[in-house]
């Protein structure tokens, strides 16, 4: 396991690294996104609501276990969905 959150388990440190550099640019936030990751996280959002209900059925959570996954999965899939920065992009380049 990685002995710090800024570090790769394969022992690339990643905390200050330089992605890529511009003439005249001084920070840049880069959004890097695996192919397919939409289906992967649905995928794993249905699987563990499967098991929250499973869960729920037998009684070993109780039903606010429910409304924390729901919070949770409506915050995942809204990290997932990019078209807000796609939005907030266009409208810096047409300023």
């Amino acid at each position: 396991l990685p002995t710090s959150a800024f570090q790769w388990p394969w022992g690339r440190k990643v905390k200050n690294a330089k992605v890529a550099e511009a003439v005249g640019a001084c920070r840049a936030a880069v959004w890097a996104r695996r192919p397919g990751i939409e289906i992967s996280t649905e995928a794993d959002l249905l699987l563990a609501s499967i098991v929250l209900r499973l869960g729920l059925r037998m009684g070993v959570l109780s039903p606010s276990a429910e409304d924390a996954f729901d919070s949770f999965a409506h915050f995942t899939r809204q990290q997932v969905n990019l078209q807000k920065e796609v939005d907030l992009l266009r409208q810096v380049r047409s300023a």
